[in-house]
């Protein structure tokens, strides 16, 4: 698409005038250079809060921080000393802002004296972004045992999953109303008994988790085997994903193969990649309405088990395909051998479980592999993954499957594999991983370190030009200024726009 006056058009033919500056989302040769920078590891992405930057910082050996930056300058405001609390060393970290009365606040996870283990109970502070203070000082004295807390849905305040030393040991949600931590009364909330939520509703037992548990407003509506959800053979242990979030939709889960237990080290096992299944489990019943069988996550993508705009969800099924994990000693990342994958991929109808379209993927390894070529899968967003199709780096339109060829001679932003930090958290000898970086890499995924980038390859990433971004960059947090005009009339789905917008 360029972007051309319609005066431009009329003299074209008259003076020779043959083309016109492309749109930002269309411009491969601008270079962009960040207005600033810093060095630092980040554990999540940063999160744009009124005139204040933000992000998860892993710190001195095993600790983690919240550290503010001013978004003009790029000095630190503040930081304080958090703890992961209960998310899995598998899932994203993500700062959680809101606004109260026109100043933005965030919330965190923090230990309740400075010594404590991080397997002690924490609590949850709110402060205000700009100055660090806490808001809430109530909060010190009542202990929890919870996930990072994260934004209510439909209102401007902080939820955690989990539950008060001094409450009931049922796991729930709990909001924070006029300076108290109150279990969320909705009828539509969530409930556990003795165990863990891994969704809204779904959750494991402590004690037993080979049950999947479905509760509503205090009480369970269901529960079924997970070997029978997701087929003999299949155990937590394999990993799992859930996305319970669209009232709407059915409840969707993926479940994998059992990991076998390793005694000693080093150690290999082999993994059937067909063996997963994605499946959409009706809210009132547990009844399994759709399956789709040697399906899982895709490996190329930055991930997770959601529906798209369209209510597609994107998923890669395996048609063949095994990988042997070889692990040295405990507690580090196993080196993957892969064979005879072959892949499509597809997308899923969230509703109804059909194939609404299917673009082959083949052998091709940056499909589904960081280790098998010396070269990094490429950025994508909601709306749109980047892949190999018949040897080419092609765009693929995750709403209706259609497909573009990537010019051969442009640079785009590509998601190396992210490095491994160990936390002080809940989970003994586990890493966890980095925020997401972004380098430029030229067509055959190369990585260029220090290079440029441009607006085009921005925009193909999921990033909104019209709203100021904060990412990270070669490894560095970076932050551009607007790239492209306002558009009052434009509404923004991206899902990797880095900037906090209060809820509506």
């Amino acid at each position: 698409m360029r972007r051309c006056i319609a005066l431009a058009a009329v003299l074209a033919g008259a003076i020779g005038l043959s083309s016109c500056s492309p749109a930002p989302e269309d411009d491969w040769r601008s270079e962009l250079r960040p207005k600033w920078t810093v060095t630092a590891t980040l554990m999540s992405s940063p999160v744009i809060a009124g005139d204040t930057i933000l992000a998860y910082v892993q710190t001195s050996g095993v600790s983690e921080s919240l550290i503010a930056w001013d978004r003009t300058t790029g000095e630190e405001l503040w930081r304080a000393v958090v703890l992961p609390g209960r998310d899995a060393p598998g899932v994203a970290q993500r700062v959680a802002v809101i606004t109260h009365d026109g100043a933005w606040r965030v919330a965190y996870l923090a230990p309740i004296d400075a010594d404590d283990p991080p397997r002690s109970w924490m609590r949850l502070a709110v402060a205000d972004v700009r100055s660090g203070e806490e808001i809430e000082p109530q909060l010190k004295d009542d202990p929890v045992w919870s996930r990072r807390p994260a934004t209510c849905k439909q209102e401007s305040a902080f939820c955690l999953e989990g539950r008060h030393k001094e409450g009931s040991k049922s796991d729930g949600e709990l909001i924070l109303r006029a300076g108290r931590l109150l279990a969320d009364e909705d009828p539509r909330s969530g409930f556990n008994e003795d165990g863990f939520l891994v969704g809204r509703h779904v959750s494991y037992s402590y004690g037993d988790a080979t049950t999947v548990r479905y509760g509503v407003d205090g009480a369970y509506t269901w529960w079924r085997s997970y070997e029978e959800v997701f087929g003999d053979g299949t155990s937590p242990t394999g990993g799992w994903a859930w996305h319970d979030d669209d009232d709407g939709l059915p409840v969707i889960g993926w479940g994998g193969a059992a990991a076998p237990e390793i005694a000693s080290y080093p150690a290999d096992d082999r993994i059937d990649l067909t063996a997963g299944r994605t499946v959409g489990l009706d809210r009132r019943t547990g009844e399994t309405l759709w399956t789709q069988e040697h399906t899982d996550q895709c490996a190329f993508r930055d991930a997770v088990l959601r529906p798209n705009a369209d209510g597609i969800l994107p998923l890669c099924r395996y048609r063949t395909g095994t990988v042997v994990r070889h692990f040295e000693k405990p507690g580090e990342i196993p080196d993957l051998t892969y064979d005879d994958v072959d892949i499509d991929l597809i997308g899923v109808d969230a509703s109804s479980g059909d194939v609404a379209w299917t673009v082959p993927l083949g052998d091709e390894p940056r499909n589904y592999s960081y280790h098998e070529q010396p070269t990094a899968p490429w950025s994508d967003s909601e709306q749109h993954a980047v892949g190999i199709v018949n040897g080419e780096r092609t765009v693929i339109d995750l709403g209706d499957g259609t497909t573009r060829r990537l010019a051969p001679d442009v640079d785009a932003l590509c998601a190396p594999e992210r490095s491994q930090i160990e936390l002080a958290s809940i989970f003994a000898d586990i890493p966890y991983a980095t925020a997401k970086n972004l380098v430029v890499c030229d067509v055959t995924g190369r990585v260029k370190h220090h290079a440029k980038t441009s607006p085009a390859a921005l925009a193909l990433a999921g990033f909104d030009l019209h709203d100021d971004i904060a990412m990270v960059l070669d490894g560095e947090l970076a932050y551009f200024p607007r790239i492209a005009e306002s558009t009052p009339a434009r509404t923004s789905t991206s899902m990797a726009s880095s900037t906090a917008k209060p809820p509506r």
